[in-house]
């Protein structure tokens, strides 16, 4: 098969891999020396005995504790306040977790979907211990991690400490449009988000020396030296 255009990565576009609660995963990504993914609607704070476990098997491997081998999944909204974030946003928030989410229990593990130790594992330490969201409110979710929402200033501290240093994780994949929220306050999110969160975080890692040997290194920003360093 001939590719035309050529990728611009060398030898191959970053693979991600997503997980959600099978460990067999982690062995799969780690092996193949690529980036595992955690996707869950339940929030980072649910999600640390998981992706410990994770990075037990990077460092059974005998493999650096790089934060970009790993991502998370998490839901946000911001506003100008906390206060204004509750008001246009709590509607859409409980709408999709009281209506966007209706899976019969025996559906989320099917028979065959995981070999036997993920089962084990997911039972000993389930992301969420039968929590029925559809009892929960706005303020639950932010308080249970499920959503960070909030002022920029708000939503910065509780991404940096609940999600990126608590995971360790160097991709976030932060999901911006939640259950019914309209397109105008979509695109609002989306910029809030873009130009008064994202800068805080982007450099996080780079700072503690860390690189992102997985991207296009034609698109790596040039390696800065240590503060003090000429």
């Amino acid at each position: 098969m001939n590719l035309w255009p050529r990728p611009i990565q060398t030898p191959h576009p970053p693979v991600w891999v997503p997980g959600s609660g099978s460990i067999s995963t982690f062995d799969f990504a780690v092996e193949r020396n690529v980036c595992y993914c955690f996707l869950s609607y339940a929030g980072g704070k649910a999600a640390r005995t998981m992706m410990q476990g994770y990075w037990d098997v990077v460092a059974k491997h005998g493999l650096d504790a790089n934060p970009y081998r790993a991502g998370f999944l998490q839901l946000v909204a911001v506003s100008e306040t906390d206060a204004k974030a509750e008001a246009e946003y709590a509607r859409h928030v409980e709408y999709f977790y009281h209506k966007c989410l209706h899976v019969p229990p025996h559906w989320l593990s099917p028979a065959g979907n995981q070999d036997y130790r993920s089962l084990l594992a997911a039972n000993r330490n389930p992301v969420r211990r039968q929590e029925n969201t559809k009892e929960l409110r706005y303020r639950d979710f932010l308080e249970k991690g499920y959503v960070i929402a909030g002022s920029p200033a708000t939503v910065r501290d509780r991404l940096m400490d609940d999600v990126v240093k608590a995971l360790h994780v160097g991709n976030l994949m932060l999901l911006v449009q939640i259950g019914s929220m309209p397109h105008e306050l979509t695109l609002k999110n989306i910029d809030l988000l873009a130009r008064e969160v994202l800068p805080a975080l982007r450099d996080v890692w780079e700072d503690e020396g860390w690189e992102n040997h997985w991207w296009p290194e034609r698109l790596r920003k040039p390696r800065r030296d240590p503060v003090g360093v000429a």
